[in-house]
């Protein structure tokens, strides 16, 4: 329950029907208007605050914070793990425009020092994706393959910052990653891809290479994925409710 409030209370924040500056009703109030109990409502509340969206102060109850001055990579998880939120063309152009920049950047660093055997380990998903998409492999399959390629280079490098934004940035990743293979010919993709790491192991191209060529592939198979979010509403919007009475009920 606790989980189910705090998605809710987020999608309400990112929608709009909780601005910053808004002050929350008593927990008793709000408990009741949610049709939670309250020892649920406070554990979501301390989440919440965790996640710098709301703020308790002494005498003053609990007002919401801007999230786009005080939320971290928290929230991008969480935005990305409720099912019934959709983001709007805003918030996803800006998450594919951080995909496009991040992934290639991370990449390149890590070709640019990890060992052999975690070479293989990358070129060898590679090539089970590739086989993957050969064999018709749902857009869901191959995204959780293609994530794991960032997740294990991420691993090779020595910055525990860096792994930390690769762990809470993966719900963004395998969701941009699941849509974008939905709308593209993922053979030809991962082609291209598996022959970077080739070019790459043969000695015949460099890391910045490496990083402008992906960068480039990128920014060719999001094409018509960004023309997709263009027709979305800009805000995000639910498509469901996240306190479903029935459910609580049962």
């Amino acid at each position: 329950m606790p989980d189910l409030i705090v998605d809710h209370m987020v999608a309400q924040i990112l929608t709009g029907q909780l601005s910053a500056g808004d002050r929350l009703p008593p927990y008793r109030k709000l408990a009741a208007a949610l049709g939670v109990d309250q020892t649920s409502l406070r554990a979501a509340l301390r989440v919440l605050d965790r996640m710098n969206l709301v703020r308790s102060v002494q005498g003053s109850g609990i007002t919401v914070n801007d999230y786009r001055r005080s939320a971290g990579l928290d929230l991008l998880d969480a935005m990305f793990r409720i099912e019934a939120l959709e983001l709007g063309r805003d918030l996803l152009e800006a998450g594919l425009s951080i995909f496009n920049r991040f992934v290639p950047i991370l990449m390149r660093d890590a070709m640019a020092q990890i060992d052999a055997e975690t070479m293989l380990d990358v070129s060898s998903t590679y090539r089970l994706l590739l086989d993957t998409a050969r064999r018709g492999g749902t857009p869901a399959a191959l995204a959780a393959l293609d994530v794991k390629v960032v997740d294990t280079l991420a691993a090779s490098l020595d910055d525990t910052y860096l792994r930390m934004v690769v762990n809470s940035s993966r719900r963004l990743r395998l969701g941009l990653t699941r849509r974008m293979l939905a709308s593209i010919d993922a053979v030809t993709h991962y082609e291209v891809l598996l022959d970077l790491f080739a070019r790459h192991q043969a000695g015949s191209l460099d890391s910045t290479g490496f990083e402008r060529d992906l960068r480039s592939q990128l920014q060719t198979v999001t094409q018509v994925l960004r023309r997709e979010f263009e027709q979305l509403p800009a805000a995000p919007y639910l498509t469901a409710p996240i306190l479903d009475p029935d459910r609580m009920q049962a």
